[in-house]
Formats: C-alpha cells, structure tokens, sequence
C-alpha cells in the first residue's frame, strides 16, 4: 500500500490495482466454501416439502434403505465436489499469478 501511494496512485487505482488482487484470492475462497455448505444442506428442503434428493435421504433413513439413502447422498456429494471444482478453476483464471498459490 505504502508502494503504490509512493508513486502516486489515487485510491481508486489502488484499490482496483493493490487490494482487489490481493484479496481475491480470500473472497473466493469464502465463495466456495459457502457454495459447498449450501449444495450440501439443499436436501434439507425435503423436510419443508421441497422434495428432490433429500427425499431419497431422508425416506432411506426412514426405512433403514441404505441404498436408497446412497442414492440421494451420493449425487448430492457430487454436486458438490463439481461445484467447489468450478469455482476453484474459475479462482485460478481470475486471481493474479502473483497471489494465487496454485500458479507460483
């Protein structure tokens, strides 16, 4: 920060140029792990009468079924995975070379 006031850069450009780059390795980092919570916690929806793959979970549990319950968790931890590899390709295309440990 200290650098880019020493050669005159106004606030707008060091936030846009200094703190945005460096902080976005953060930001995504936070992105993905709530996308992960969230896709995880959706088949809780079933409780409200949402259905999808919560039913298969939670009607397997119900019936002591663990192969109906693998069938609605299995594709639900997918989901996830998938997820959290989409942000963390679309992190690793974003954030700056310098910043991103991945592309040291």
């Amino acid at each position: 920060m200290e650098a880019a006031a020493g050669i005159g850069m106004s606030p707008t450009q060091r936030l846009f140029r200094v703190e945005l780059p460096n902080a976005l390795y953060v930001i995504f980092a936070g992105i993905r792990t709530a996308l992960a919570i969230n896709v995880g916690t959706v088949p809780l929806a079933f409780l409200i009468g949402a259905g999808g793959l919560g039913e298969l979970i939670f009607t397997g549990i119900d019936l002591y079924n663990p192969v109906m319950m693998l069938a609605g968790a299995i594709p639900t931890a997918l989901l996830a995975i998938a997820v959290d590899a989409l942000i963390a390709f679309i992190a690793f295309i974003v954030v700056p070379r310098g910043v991103n440990p991945a592309r040291a």
